[in-house]
């Protein structure tokens, strides 16, 4: 995944399908919209390398990140001996590659970005003052704001349990488009609107359109709808003739809305030789009555009996 560091927006991502793709290709592939534009680059441990940082300099891209052991470091670095908070560091043309020794490990970093000074910080957590290098503290820093994506993709997620990858994967994109339109809209409009009461107002919008395409065509009267009912979309003709093949399981939100306007009845039409279908009512199934109409909510796509059952299905939160 490629994300703007300051604010997280994400720019670009490759989805991992298991095919044998090295992974300089796929590095380059994401990249590519940004190649050749001198931008700078934070990447973690699994993509660096020095093989990569020099591939990236030749496209005028800048690399800093977390270098493994094995991924290009030099020999005289590899088994060198630092007390806490040394440095030593190692440099080829414009790539450096510089070790680290923090309070548990010595820690590698590459950098065609950086110079090997060290700079004083203030540590958070014990409010002492230590020496870093210069590459560290950067990387720490942009790297937090790739990381907070991760973060408010986790929270309010819209992902659920499916046997279909295919589900889950298109509700991914949805979840990164709806998180890249938060980014515009608190960057555009200035404003300091939470997350979650973002993501509130978009479902209240969702839920309170609806989308029609009209497409006349000769023989046919009726107009071609669209109709949205939670994740699922049912293409047909108009509300007379319109066939859906069940009814959800659970109760639409929008059933207790105070416009009744929006709840109309109209006849269940069958396709095939079954011309004229009834289906059980769903306030008499759950009153345990074996009672079936030829009847259903088009805005619900609830089976219902005129009259009695309509208005208790619309008006009442437990019917």
């Amino acid at each position: 995944m490629l994300c703007e560091a300051r604010s997280s927006y994400i720019c670009n991502f490759d989805i991992y399908c298991a095919w044998e793709i090295k992974l300089k290709e796929t590095i380059l592939s994401v990249l590519s919209p940004y190649l050749y534009l001198w931008h700078d680059i934070y990447m973690n441990n699994y993509y660096n390398s020095v093989a990569i940082t020099e591939e990236l300099l030749k496209k005028q891209t800048n690399v800093c990140g977390i270098l493994r052991k094995n991924r290009g470091v030099p020999h005289c670095l590899k088994n060198i001996n630092l007390k806490e908070f040394g440095t030593d560091f190692c440099r080829k043309g414009n790539t450096l590659v510089q070790a680290f020794r923090t309070k548990k490990k010595t820690l590698y970093m590459i950098s065609s970005i950086h110079t090997a000074n060290m700079v004083e910080i203030t540590s958070p957590r014990t409010n002492k003052t230590v020496k870093k290098p210069t590459c560290v503290v950067e990387y720490n820093k942009y790297m937090k704001d790739v990381d907070r994506a991760d973060q408010y993709l986790s929270y309010y997620s819209i992902l659920f349990k499916t046997k279909k990858w295919t589900k889950k994967v298109v509700l991914y994109f949805i979840n990164a488009a709806l998180f890249n339109a938060y980014q515009i809209y608190v960057k555009s409009s200035k404003s300091h609107i939470r997350f979650k009461k973002f993501l509130l107002h978009v479902v209240n919008i969702w839920l309170s359109t609806k989308i029609e395409m009209e497409k006349p065509e000769s023989g046919i009267t009726n107009n071609y709808i669209i109709c949205t009912y939670g994740t699922s979309y049912f293409f047909g003709l108009g509300p007379s003739s319109m066939y859906i093949p069940r009814a959800p399981k659970c109760d639409p939100v929008d059933r207790l809305c105070s416009e009744m306007r929006n709840h109309k009845l109209v006849r269940i039409v069958g396709r095939g030789k079954i011309k004229n279908p009834r289906r059980p009512c769903r306030i008499c199934s759950t009153s345990k009555k074996r009672s079936s109409t030829a009847f259903m909510c088009f805005s619900c796509s609830v089976s219902l009996h005129v009259g009695l059952c309509f208005e208790k299905y619309h008006t009442k939160s437990k019917y």
